[in-house]
């Protein structure tokens, strides 16, 4: 069965890209210790579990999950269930208080599915080279024969439109209007893995096969009212394979780029400006991380709030989230050294491998929300836990699923303040993400 990954619903980042591998011209860190690792269990504090606000039963089994960034609306994607009448393969949008606001029916299942920001316009690509725009009430607007992965830009006035595995065409991707229509495509042949887009829609970057990222910017366009262009920031070659990236960029200042990358059997995070030049020692990571994700945070420079970054991994010694920190040397270096160095000031989690990996969310308070899965002899049960700054256990949150049904996603409100769980037995419910002691 697939891997069920939530897609990242982020609130606005500053303007850092983290890029992972160990590239040309750029020496590898050695990494400093940090505090002691603790499992969950072993944690002292009461493990509070945080209400439930609204809970609902789709038709379907909820295959996907997005949350639109600025209004919160919830588009939901199912496929039929055999077990119960009536249920069909389909697309449904949800109010934040988990009311249903239309639902559709889909002729052939979808590949990936996306949501402007202000929750106006949506757009669904399928296993049938599709891609299908609907408006607000749901009404189908226009057809486009596409292999395509959709992301909506700049306010869903603009899609970014990933050509994975297109056999017909050599770009890894280009760039819709509101109206299907091809506005921009990149002057080189590569081909595209995924792509990452920022909360405002105005920066995205696409991991290419063979160790790429490019970086991109949408501005206003000069030539006409309402039209934007596309700026090719850089293009870069880290000599592995590309496994993850995280933007916090703002077009109102400096930004950061996170990308996480596998070389020669070796897994690395490399920490670069928004111009590309890299601001940090890269980051050797021990065991198998999987996902990487930089930590929210109204300032990102000075030692009181160094740049930190998550990273997420499942393995033969459990499932566990870490957080690492940049932050500047206590001895004297010599000129050509790095100033700075990574610190791993926290490690967290259970020692249980897990079947399906599931994904990290970076909290407003700079914390980090982490799924998992727990397997015994006689149960199989997943959570969701809460970790503070500190990395101290705020709450623990049990999944509530049917027998069989162990994959879930989740997204998280644009204030930062609510939590969207979806089951794939059907089930969405919401709970409060704020701190238990702080309501």
């Amino acid at each position: 069965m697939k891997s069920f990954i939530f897609q990242r619903n982020q609130t606005r980042f500053l303007g850092f890209v983290l890029l992972f591998w160990c590239g040309v011209g750029v020496s590898c860190s050695s990494l400093k210790p940090g505090m002691t690792y603790l499992e969950v269990d072993a944690m002292k504090g009461a493990k509070a579990q945080p209400k439930t606000l609204w809970r609902i039963q789709a038709t379907g089994l909820i295959s996907d999950l997005d949350v639109a960034s600025e209004t919160g609306e919830i588009l939901l994607g199912t496929i039929g269930d055999p077990e119960r009448p009536g249920s069909v393969r389909s697309l449904s949008l949800w109010s934040p208080d988990g009311k249903k606001v239309w639902e559709n029916a889909l002729p052939f299942p979808a590949r990936q599915q996306s949501i402007s920001s202000d929750g106006r316009r949506v757009a669904v690509g399928d296993y049938e080279n599709q891609l299908i725009a609907m408006d607000q009430s749901g009404r189908q607007t226009w057809k486009v024969d596409a292999h395509c992965q959709p992301r909506f830009l700049v306010d869903g006035t603009l899609i970014l439109c990933l050509r994975d595995d297109d056999p017909k065409t050599d770009v890894p991707f280009e760039i819709l209007s509101a109206r299907g229509q091809v506005l921009f495509r990149p002057d080189f042949v590569a081909d595209g893995l995924f792509a990452r887009v920022t909360p405002d829609g105005k920066s995205f970057a696409v991991a290419l096969r063979g160790g790429e990222v490019a970086l991109y910017h949408v501005s206003p366009g000069k030539s006409k009212k309402g039209a934007h262009d596309v700026q090719s920031y850089w293009r870069k070659n880290f000599g592995g394979e590309v496994i993850d990236v995280d933007l916090n960029l703002s077009r109102e200042g400096a930004g950061v780029v996170a990308v996480y990358v596998w070389v020669e059997g070796k897994r690395q995070v490399h920490l670069l400006a928004e111009s590309g030049k890299a601001i940090a020692p890269i980051l050797n990571l021990q065991g198998a991380p999987m996902q990487v994700a930089l930590r929210r945070s109204d300032r990102l420079e000075g030692s009181a709030d160094p740049v930190g970054v998550f990273t997420y991994s499942n393995g033969p010694q459990g499932q566990w989230v870490s957080l690492f920190e940049v932050k500047q040397k206590s001895t004297a270096v010599r000129a050509e050294e790095w100033p700075t160095e990574w610190i791993e000031v926290w490690k967290r989690g259970i020692r249980w491998a897990a079947d399906y990996s599931t994904e990290i969310v970076p909290t407003q308070e700079g914390g980090v929300l982490m799924g998992w899965e727990r397997k015994l002899p006689s149960i199989r049960m997943s959570e969701i836990a809460r970790f503070d700054r500190k990395g101290e256990l705020e709450w623990l949150l049990p999944i509530e699923s049917s027998v069989g049904a162990y994959l879930f996603r989740f997204g998280v409100s644009p204030e930062g303040q609510t939590l969207y769980v979806a089951t794939d037995d059907g089930v969405l419910s919401a709970h409060p993400i704020i701190s238990l002691d702080k309501k």
